[in-house]
């Protein structure tokens, strides 16, 4: 997360802060409570939580598969979740924190994972309030309001508003895909990695999230007639820019403004974006508001609105994200990490 300050304001008033210095001070307080709790921790072994009437426990489940290791009781039904589904909750306003009668090692680890999660993302709330007053033009500003009140609603647990239904789209696909990447090196040979983008990268830069995937192929060396295996790792960088259609609009005309955009976008480098590319990917969402509303009025259980996607929209997600990221999933892959 990037410390620079960005505006140049003058006030009048001698004792008054720079804009700049309160965003840099909010995120200063945010570290420093992350620090705290992660020294209760190593000192005390166990953590005062904060919030704790709106955090749901988390039990260890030694034997759970494909990285489900925790359950969850919630309303009298029980949840199985991974690391990668208590980190995505929070994106939709769902805490956690672990049972301290979990094993030392184990309570140590999700703790952490929990701990540095919550921070990482206030922080990237924070810088994103930064970027908005200082950095974006105001035709930029006007679209970044619109996403951070969208996403506001989802953090407060509020309805949100058929005009939101697109950047909803967007946040349960990314959420799915980061719920996956924790469990796909369970049975893959590869891992990725799903990195959430500045507000600034997302309008200007055309950029919802990017992945990271890392494979791994393995060769044969010769040397002086004895052979030696050798791990090959790949590496690729792409940034996802999402066109999801759920009303009446012209589909095909949706999809060329978009790639009009990115093409704008990519002449003027990608490389200097962080990523080797960026790929439009297509996808036909017209129930995301009732998901997301039937989610709601269950009280926002574990797992978000994406849990209420019916198997074959998770496929078709799955598909097409690996797809582009050209990873070799063995068929079966999701079935077993849904199961």
């Amino acid at each position: 997360m990037g410390q620079e300050t960005f505006l140049n304001f003058e006030s009048e008033e001698k004792d008054s802060k720079k804009p700049s210095d309160i965003f840099e001070m909010e995120k200063q307080k945010r570290m420093r409570n992350l620090k705290d709790k992660l020294d209760e921790l190593d000192e005390k072994k166990e953590i005062h939580w904060d919030d704790i009437k709106n955090r749901m426990v988390l039990k260890y489940e030694k034997n759970g598969e494909y990285g489900k290791n925790f359950l969850c009781d919630y309303k009298g039904k029980e949840y199985k979740l991974s690391l990668g589904d208590v980190l995505a909750d929070y994106n939709w306003g769902v805490k956690y924190m672990p049972n301290s009668k979990m094993p030392e090692n184990v309570y140590r680890k999700i703790s952490k994972g929990i701990l540095a999660n919550e921070a990482r993302r206030d922080i990237e709330d924070i810088y994103d309030k930064e970027i908005i007053g200082s950095q974006l033009s105001e035709n930029e500003r006007k679209g970044a309001d619109a996403n951070k009140s969208a996403k506001s609603d989802i953090s407060l647990g509020r309805e949100i508003k058929t005009r939101d239904v697109g950047i909803i789209s967007e946040e349960m696909v990314r959420e799915f895909m980061t719920r996956l990447s924790y469990d796909l090196s369970k049975i893959i040979d590869s891992e990725i990695k799903i990195i959430r983008t500045s507000i600034k990268e997302d309008v200007r830069q055309k950029i919802d999230f990017k992945i990271m995937a890392f494979s791994h192929r393995r060769g044969v060396k010769t040397v002086d007639e004895n052979e030696m295996e050798k791990s090959i790792r790949q590496f690729q960088r792409l940034g996802f820019q999402l066109a999801t259609k759920g009303g009446d609009r012209s589909w095909k005309g949706l999809l060329e403004y978009k790639a009009e955009q990115i093409e704008k976008v990519k002449r003027r480098g990608v490389l200097s974006l962080g990523v080797d590319d960026i790929v439009l990917v297509g996808l036909t969402m017209k129930h995301t508001k009732d998901l997301y509303d039937l989610w709601f009025s269950f009280g926002k259980p574990p797992g978000g609105p994406e849990r209420l996607w019916d198997i074959e929209q998770k496929k078709r997600i799955f598909r097409i994200i690996t797809e582009k990221l050209k990873l070799d999933i063995p068929d079966g892959t999701l079935e077993k990490i849904l199961k």
